[in-house]
């Protein structure tokens, strides 16, 4: 049977064609052992005739038959070598028909001299079965030829046993036998070859239908192989064009995206816009609630940015938590403004998450082609920067871009790169801003860090302290002011001079590390300082993003003796009720609504409730940025405690504070 593959220079047809010659030479390995095995039995029958019969080694029909059995034992050895070698070829089995058919021929006509025609038959019945054996191509499961096998070696073996019994001499002549056993061994015979020639088209057909069935489970695999490779292939085209987090295109795809947009642009004459939004402090949302959560929350906000634009536009995952928008065609009915108050609205709905409503903004910098750049690469950096310009100033905003932003940017870098450096080498130091009762009597400081750069000189706080936030730096920033204060605790104790308590200002990203409390108490044990003289400020917007935590770990600072003060109160959302839980020593109320007071009376009554609502929970109230003496009147008179400002002291460096520390009052009661 000649199997027809499809296809003929097609990959899969050839590699059917070699499942195929692996199977057809795995049966003719399992046929040409059943050969082997059948071609031994009767070569063994044969020698026991030569010991249970008078039948000599001289006799035609004995010797001829053993010849040609060991003929065929020879063969198989020698076509098993090939087979096992891989060397098989189809040309072995027209070897083996011919081989076999000569071999039969020569039998059968050596037994038609002098010997009746039955056992002729029956010989070459007997060879003609070890024909079809070997041709029919059995694989597996052989059952029903094997029984034929059996039945003709059987009846065999009956007439040498019958001849043994009866006193005859054995002989393979018709004068071995009387008529009746003739009679019977022809019913037998007959039977036998019927059985033969009636299967032999069955078992070739058997043996296809097997090689087809399992040609068939190979194609049924190669063809799933062929599917799950497509799908890997397409998986990994995806993956190449689209982010896996959050199934929105990736960078490259969009830069691909752009590209073909300046093409249609300029032969259009349109124009079009990048904006790159960041979200903010979206660090702290990772570090309070896990970056499971947080995942969440970029795949959220990566479904209402889609949700939020036009159909025609094409929004991206930049990086972490930025996105591109690649705002296409804009016309006077969809411009900057509706930009903008599109992006706002997008972050209006708290996110929810376990449970939790999570509050979220964005930052954003627009660019326009052709105005702004007419490059893929200048148009995104361009974005990008007025983005970064837009968190500078605060959470929500929006910025366009302009040239002098760049420069801005550029300067950023620098100075996010030089920190480290500045750090390691003592470039920052500290200076403390005076706490002080309305006669002027210092009673606590607040310490400050200050930057005098080696390449630039002085760097301002508002300047180096924002970057320090947004690039995590004021992490081990802030941990390194801490220690110093600790440390000049320790000294002016060993100095004999009674020291004032200082509060150290603590950022909400710092406070947020899992480790902080670890932190503080190491510090405070490898200074051994008494932390009795020391506070922390936390702002008001940092103690309120985790409620439960954040009360965990002020439980546990003022369990190691440190004061808790909420900074820059008035400014954030807290209310009343979340307040009164929260375990602190001191409201430091906000500078913006001091500079208003007395000449405003909306000022007048937020400072006045903030004032009332401290006192009424037994926390002791700082005004800071106390500048004239107007509002220093105005704050005793609503029994504000403490003044903080440049009208009692500026910020002073240690060695001032040394000189006048002896004659300050410490109060650590207050």
């Amino acid at each position: 049977m000649n199997f027809i593959f499809p296809g003929k220079h097609d990959i899969e047809s050839e590699v059917l064609k070699t499942v195929y010659r692996r199977e057809e030479i795995f049966a003719e390995i399992r046929i040409n052992r059943i050969c082997f095995a059948l071609f031994s039995f009767f070569l063994f029958m044969n020698f026991l005739l030569l010991i249970f019969t008078d039948l000599a080694l001289g006799d035609l029909v004995l010797s001829s038959n053993m010849i040609g059995l060991l003929l065929f034992l020879l063969y198989t050895i020698v076509v098993s070598v090939f087979l096992k070698r891989k060397h098989y070829s189809p040309y072995l089995k027209y070897l083996t028909i011919f081989v076999a058919v000569t071999s039969i021929s020569i039998v059968a006509g050596a037994y038609s001299f002098g010997n009746d025609f039955v056992h002729t038959a029956r010989t070459a019945a007997l060879n003609s079965y070890f024909l079809i054996i070997f041709l029919s191509g059995i694989y597996k499961k052989p059952y029903f030829s094997l029984y034929t096998s059996l039945v003709i070696c059987l009846e065999y073996l009956f007439l040498v046993v019958l001849a043994h019994i009866s006193g005859h001499p054995f002989h393979l002549g018709s004068e071995t036998f009387n008529e009746d056993i003739i009679t019977y061994d022809i019913v037998v015979l007959n039977i036998a070859n019927y059985l033969i020639s009636g299967t032999l088209m069955h078992l070739i057909a058997i043996r296809h239908r097997m090689l087809m069935r399992q040609l068939n489970d190979s194609t049924v695999k190669l063809s799933g192989e062929r599917a799950d490779r497509k799908r890997s292939e397409e998986k990994a085209a995806y993956l190449l064009k689209f982010d896996n987090l959050t199934q929105l295109p990736n960078y490259e795809h969009f830069q691909e995206r752009v590209l073909g947009q300046l093409e249609k642009a300029a032969s259009r004459k349109q124009i079009f816009a990048v904006m790159c939004l960041g979200l903010d402090s979206f660090k702290n949302i990772n570090q309070i609630y896990g970056t499971e959560t947080g995942s969440h929350i970029l795949q959220d906000a990566g479904m209402r940015i889609s949700s939020s634009f036009r159909e025609d536009d094409f929004i991206c995952r930049f990086m972490g938590d930025k996105f591109l928008i690649l705002l296409t065609d804009l016309k006077s009915n969809y411009n900057i403004s509706d930009i903008i108050r599109k992006s706002r609205e997008t972050f209006e709905k708290p996110f929810e998450e376990k449970g939790r409503q999570i509050k979220l903004s964005a930052c954003g910098g627009l660019c326009t082609y052709p105005n702004d750049g007419e490059s893929v690469s200048d148009l995104i950096k361009k974005a990008e920067t007025a983005m970064y310009r837009a968190k500078s100033e605060g959470k929500n905003s929006f910025n366009l871009y302009d040239s002098a932003m760049q420069h801005e940017l550029d300067k950023r870098i620098i100075i996010e790169n030089e920190m480290e450096s500045a750090l390691f080498h003592d470039e920052f130091f500290m200076v403390y801003q005076p706490k002080t009762d309305l006669d002027g009597n210092i009673r606590g400081l607040e310490s400050l860090l200050r930057w005098n750069s080696s390449l630039k000189g002085f760097i301002g706080p508002d300047i180096f302290i924002p970057i320090a936030e947004d690039s995590g730096f004021i992490i081990p920033l802030g941990y390194h002011v801490f220690r110093q204060v600790c440390m000049q605790v320790g000294i002016w104790a060993k100095q004999g001079v009674t020291p004032l308590r200082i509060t150290v200002n603590i950022s909400p990203r710092q406070f947020s590390q899992a480790d902080f409390i670890i932190r503080i108490q190491d510090i405070i044990s490898s200074t051994r300082v008494d932390p009795v003289w020391i506070g922390l400020e936390i702002t008001e917007s940092g103690m309120m993003e985790n409620e439960k935590d954040c009360i965990e770990k002020l439980n546990a600072l003022q369990a190691l003796g440190l004061t808790i003060s909420i900074d820059d109160f008035g400014k954030g959302y807290s209310s009343m009720t979340r307040l009164g839980h929260y375990p602190v020593d001191a409201l430091k109320i906000d500078k913006s609504f001091i500079d208003d007071i007395p000449g405003s009376q909306t000022a007048n009554c937020i400072v006045q409730s903030i004032i009332d609502l401290a006192h009424n929970l037994n926390l002791q109230v700082v005004a800071e940025g106390c500048e004239n003496r107007e509002q220093v009147d105005y704050l005793h008179q609503k029994n504000c405690d403490l003044f903080q400002g440049y009208y009692f002291y500026k910020a002073l460096k240690k060695e001032t504070l040394d000189s006048i520390l002896p004659t300050a009052k410490a109060a650590i009661s207050d």
